[in-house]
């Protein structure tokens, strides 16, 4: 009832909001708009999309890397509904992660490495801000205008750990015409397969105008996403699974002389999902198996867990908040811009990683683990840079960046043992169990500069490069004994080289070189835990040497690109969970090699029917050296006896392999075939779109014990326009796939956690 309210109570609001002016289309669940474009507009082309990929506004024609750009339009025509979403519409893009910890890949660059303090080597950017926890990926953004997906490492102007591609994601901007948008999802979990039936619920609204002409705008954008559940407790039988996400962003922007722009910003997330952290143990693979009394599910959407008194059952909860103030003034000689930002992150997760209901026995054996923990993390960043104008033959970028961050990592484990506390012996431990508390500090410092000559007007030549140092503090209290600190430093140089020739003023030909970096880790915290290979042995930091050459193609009806990547990547990071409690280690690998071919392209076939779709082809992506990796077997340890096993022996465990040759092998989650593709219809009173993506084999561990096969997700959507409002209807994951988004391999199990299942709605949306 409190649910139905808040909806009703947000569309009621945003709609009385009354401006004088013109409609605009903005504000669909999630990270789309209100609805797609009334009218297709033919007199924009294709060839005039811009992108910030080069810190500048260019056209994407220009820019010579490998650049997915998706509107806000495409992203609601492909029913995307979160930012994770985007890998439907972008080919060589996945993501990985447990809970509200995202781990995205680009063209199988990733870290399996998902704990804070370890941040991924595929940078997010929103709004120029740098998010080092990632946490906004799995978050719902009402008023996203263009997604932007840079593929290759992007080492020299947005440096920080952007080893593999970065994510830059524009919000709208407050307008001085007034604006009003409002979004209503009502649809269902049809219960197909294994999933439950289920009610899903989503609204969204965007409010903009001016508040003192020509000098103040603001705008105010929020929304809520509900449903409580399709998943099968199954010793129960009853409906799990509640996500809940709420969120909310402000702007504000400034306009004091014509040359000068200043955009204040505020935002505030808050995620309660524990359906996202309810795993079924793959094809039932839990170490509760073998124990009298337990249940342990085997079906995609089926889990179950033993209630924790201590950490609330299943719970997952995020809190993310974050200030922003954005400061561009254009000067006769380039722009000038600053972005100053502050964000802080509570991430507090409890899960039971055996995905099964357990017994006393099992419980007090430690083969069934609860797992709780906490991560508080706050960072500030500074970003300043000059971008000029053509001068001659020459322009270029120049800047400094700054990024201070803090995170706390707390680790709990044994909570449900807690009322047993009383009648366990003196020497049993107190629950629940402190594994771990660490503090990471970082400070990185960067300086970075690119120049760009064009000695002809079809010649392009550019290099940059970026020096970077970056100091991490690292504290550990436990389970160092009785206490451990160690400072390390790591220092890099990023270099980029481009040419790029306009054979004719549709079609251009480039190569580029560059050099991505990811920084390593202490010994002491190591951040997921302590334990490393030797124990308490850094991490070295990883290094990508990229060669690409492409082809781009653009008039205002078609675009094309087609590019060749080769990868020369060193010290590739990855992570196991091989102790109690999700203890982890983190290990180098040998080189790896990867090469492949990425396409994609837009086609506007007639004013009311369009095209676009890309894939990426990934031959090989190997580790050439990887002889001593450790992972989780599929071998256990053995009872006393059947169903019988002492206190902390831990009977029934899977064991860590440690002499695992993985040389040769394909890296994880780095699929041979994604692609994708989108079919528009449009007339600007009747709409309709179907979007088709299709993955290969997806490993997702070392030893291969739980693959996801090929698959293909289809969604669609059809809607009519009259007046201001749009009327529509949505089916997702026609296909009823369950695609297993994330895993967690441990002593206690092999979980996944499966993409949605089929959904079916009813969507209206207000434009004014």
């Amino acid at each position: 009832m409190r649910m139905r309210r808040t909806v009703s109570s947000l569309a009621l609001a945003a709609s009385m909001v009354v401006f004088s002016g013109t409609a605009s289309a903005q504000g669909n669940p999630a990270v789309q708009p209100a609805a797609p474009a009334a009218q297709p507009d033919t007199a924009v082309g294709l060839d005039d999309i811009v992108v910030t990929a080069q810190r500048r506004t260019e056209r994407l024609k220009d820019v010579p890397i490998t650049i997915t750009a998706v509107t806000a339009t495409s992203l609601a025509q492909a029913g995307v509904k979160s930012l994770r979403d985007i890998q439907t519409v972008v080919s060589g893009l996945t993501f990985g992660g447990t809970g509200n910890l995202s781990a995205p890949a680009i063209r199988g660059v990733s870290s399996t490495v998902t704990v804070a303090g370890a941040e991924n080597g595929n940078a997010l950017y929103i709004d120029g801000v740098y998010q080092s926890a990632q946490v906004l990926l799995n978050a719902d953004l009402p008023d996203v205008d263009q997604v932007e997906v840079l593929k290759g490492p992007q080492g020299t102007l947005f440096g920080r750990n952007a080893i593999g591609g970065a994510i830059l994601v524009h919000t709208r901007a407050p307008s001085f015409t007034p604006t009003v948008n409002v979004s209503l999802d009502a649809g269902a979990y049809t219960g197909a397969g294994s999933s439950r039936s289920a009610p899903h619920v989503a609204a969204k609204a965007y409010i903009s105008g001016p508040l003192v002409a020509d000098l103040v705008a603001a705008s105010i954008s929020g929304g809520i996403n509900y449903t409580p559940g399709f998943l099968t407790r199954e010793s129960t039988g009853e409906k799990v699974g509640e996500i809940k996400r709420t969120n909310v962003r402000g702007k504000l922007l400034i306009t004091p002389a014509t040359n000068t722009e200043i955009t204040i910003a505020a935002h505030y997330v808050e995620n309660n999902t524990p359906g996202e952290i309810m795993n079924s143990p793959y094809k039932g693979m839990s170490a509760a198996a073998g124990y009298a009394g337990v249940v342990v599910p085997s079906l995609p959407w089926h889990t179950d867990y033993n209630e924790d008194p201590v950490f609330n059952e299943q719970s997952v909860k995020l809190r993310n908040y974050g200030v922003s103030a954005t400061i561009k003034v254009d000067l006769d000689i380039g722009k000038i811009t600053s972005i100053t930002a502050y964000a802080n992150t509570r991430n507090a997760q409890a899960d039971s990683i055996h995905g099964a209901k357990g017994s006393l026995s099992c419980l007090l054996a430690f083969a069934c683990i609860d797992f709780y923990y906490q991560i508080n993390q706050r960072d500030i960043m500074e970003d300043v840079n000059f971008a000029s104008r053509q001068f001659g033959i020459f322009s270029g970028t120049v800047g400094l960046f700054y990024f201070d961050s803090k995170t706390h990592t707390l680790n709990y484990t044994g909570g449900a043992l807690q009322p047993l506390q009383s009648t366990l012996p003196s020497f049993f431990p107190t629950f629940p169990l402190l594994t771990q508390d660490n503090s990471v500090q970082t400070k990185a410092f960067a300086g970075y500069g690119e120049l760009t000559a064009k000695p002809t007007s079809r010649l392009t030549l550019i290099a940059g490069v970026r020096l970077s140092t970056e100091k991490k503090h690292d504290i550990s209290t436990e389970p160092v004994t009785p206490f451990a600190f160690l400072d390390r430093t790591f220092n890099s140089t990023t270099p980029r080289f481009s040419i790029k020739y306009d054979v004719s003023p549709e079609l251009s030909a480039y190569a580029t070189y560059s050099i991505g970096y990811k920084s390593g880790l202490s010994g002491v915290t190591n951040p997921g835990n302590p334990p490393t290979i030797p124990a308490f042995q850094p991490v070295a930091p990883e290094k990508l040497k990229a060669t690409e050459i492409g082809l781009k193609y653009a008039t205002p009806n078609l675009t094309a690109n087609l590019s060749a990547f080769y990868y020369d990547y060193q010290n590739k990071q990855e992570s196991v969970n091989v102790g109690n409690a999700g203890q982890v280690i983190v290990q180098n690998t040998g080189p790896v090699r990867m090469y492949g071919l990425d396409f994609d392209f837009n086609a506007r076939f007639t004013s009311r029917f369009s095209a676009y779709g890309g894939l990426t082809w990934i031959p090989e992506a190997k580790y050439l050296d990887f002889e001593a990796a450790t992972a989780t077997s599929t071998a256990r340890k053995s009872f006393t006896a059947p169903g019988d096993c002492a206190p902390f022996d831990g009977c029934g465990t899977y064991l860590p392999k440690a002499d695992v040759v993985a040389t040769g092998q394909r890296l994880l989650r780095a699929p041979k075939v994604s692609a994708n593709a989108t079919i528009v219809y449009d007339d600007g009173t009747f709409d309709a779109s179907a979007t088709l993506s299709y993955s290969s084999r997806v490993r997702h561990d070392l030893l291969d014990v739980m693959p996801q096969p090929a698959y293909a997700l289809l969604s669609a959507q059809a809607g009519y326009k009259f007046d201001q409002f749009r009327i529509g209807i949505y089916g997702r994951n026609l296909t009823n796939k369950a695609v297993i988004l994330s895993n967690l391999t441990s002593i206690a199990g092999f979980l996944a956690a499966y993409s949605p299942p089929q959904e079916v709605g009813v969507t209206l949306n207000f434009s004014y």
